[in-house]
């Protein structure tokens, strides 16, 4: 049998996008609707939150010790040292009731975001997303209703 510890109550509406950064040995987690970014230190215990101007919908590590991140429309990037935020990209031409949801680093490099309808029942009107270093998005593929848990194997 095991035993199970809570370690922090961070009190998220929705927590997702668990981010695993090996460098500082933290783990990471948006709280979508509290446009929030919390990093957890797995060595010290110690507890960080970011706030955003905009959902967060996911995140993702930068070489650089960015963090990419998809807020509602558009993609930023957020220095967590200076909590600056820099636009990455222009929004996304999506119908008004989508946003951005899950995303992830590729293989590639390039960080890889899709939208989700929040229509309810949801319509397949949300796509799939390839932003680069630059600042290109590029739509890869359409016809989802949520875009969720990608994974490279």
């Amino acid at each position: 049998m095991s035993d199970f510890e809570l370690i922090w109550d961070s009190r998220c509406g929705v927590a997702e996008s668990p981010v695993w950064d090996a460098t500082t040995r933290r783990l990471l987690f948006c709280d979508i609707n509290g446009k929030r970014i919390n990093a957890l230190s797995v060595d010290t215990g110690t507890r960080q939150s970011w706030d955003f101007p905009e959902v967060v919908g996911s995140f993702g590590l930068c070489r650089s010790g960015r963090l990419v991140v998809a807020q509602r429309h558009h993609v930023v990037l957020f220095d967590p040292i200076s909590s600056a935020i820099t636009d990455l990209t222009p929004n996304v031409q999506e119908p008004p009731t989508n946003r951005l949801n899950d995303g992830k680093v590729g293989p590639d490099g390039a960080f890889w975001v899709g939208s989700m309808d929040e229509n309810s029942p949801r319509q397949k009107i949300a796509a799939l997303y390839r932003v680069t270093a630059d600042g290109r998005i590029t739509r890869q593929q359409d016809g989802y209703a949520v875009s969720n848990g990608l994974a490279w194997s």
